[in-house]
């Protein structure tokens, strides 16, 4: 599922990003098709641009093979 697309659900859920270190605060509640557009102008994409700064990981070879 894209970041950003909404759910065919009748909550009005959206698939949005997020950082592992929020997963315990949050919930799917909290990204709707009323809260996005809000969460869109704040702070969440500058969180973005930080968290792409940070250093990458390597996959291990075993994920990677078929």
């Amino acid at each position: 599922m894209a970041p950003y697309s909404p759910r065919i659900r009748p909550d009005g859920t959206v698939s949005f990003p997020v950082l592992p270190k929020d997963l315990r605060k949050i919930g799917p509640g909290d990204f709707t098709l009323a809260t996005v557009p809000k969460l869109l102008k704040g702070a969440a994409p500058k969180r973005w641009t930080e968290a792409a700064d940070a250093p990458h990981q390597r996959l291990p070879a075993s994920l990677l093979s078929e």
